[in-house]
């Protein structure tokens, strides 16, 4: 079942002691999502470790090889955003209410 396979994606994503955007560039990814520049983003993405650069450039060239079939399978790039959004781009534990408040910045980084 595809639908038990995309659970322990996310489920292994989740559970990872830090998330593949880190903690450390939490707010500078908010910020640059804010911002007028356009290479924002690219920026604060280029501050993190290569093996998490690797892996996000593996789950996101997976994520498009989805988004390619949407006609049948309904995962638009947004779909996707909003799903994988906050699993890969989150703030520390204590820090959950700055989830909510960032959910729309969290699909736009992730899109």
């Amino acid at each position: 079942d595809i639908n038990c396979w995309a659970g322990c994606l996310k489920l292994f994503l989740r559970e990872l002691p830090t998330p593949l955007f880190t903690y450390e560039c939490y707010d500078k990814f908010i910020s640059a999502c804010s911002s007028d520049e356009s290479d924002s983003v690219m920026s604060v993405y280029n501050e993190l470790p290569e093996h998490n650069k690797s892996t996000i450039a593996v789950l996101f060239q997976h994520l498009n090889r989805v988004s390619r079939h949407e006609s049948v399978n309904k995962m638009t790039n947004h779909n996707l955003a909003v799903v994988f959004g906050p699993t890969v781009l989150r703030p520390r534990d204590n820090e959950v209410m700055k989830l909510a408040a960032n959910s729309d910045r969290h699909i736009s980084i992730v899109e």
